[in-house]
């Protein structure tokens, strides 16, 4: 189980900079990463990160709707864990 919160903590830091590099290249007016991107990392147990890169960046936290479907997926994040210790 142990090895299941290592992967789980390095992907929501692989998301986390996922985020801290589309808000770099959001300022330089570079090639962005999709949110469809992000929702598809958050859904698939990375909603931490994206949820700690918006709040740390000041990244996409003006657009209601991202931000609740990211907190949508970080309580299905949250139910899966539990479920997944049950097991």
């Amino acid at each position: 189980m142990e090895g299941f919160y290592v992967a789980l903590f390095v992907w929501n830091v692989i998301v986390f900079a996922l985020v801290g590099i589309d808000k770099y290249k959001a300022i330089r007016g570079k090639w962005r990463i999709s949110e469809r991107t992000f929702l598809i990392c958050a859904f698939l147990m990375g909603a931490a990160g994206v949820f700690c890169g918006m709040q740390i960046f000041r990244h996409k936290t003006q657009k209601d709707g991202f931000r609740t479907v990211i907190e949508i997926a970080l309580a299905v994040n949250a139910a899966a864990v539990v479920l997944i210790e049950r097991i």
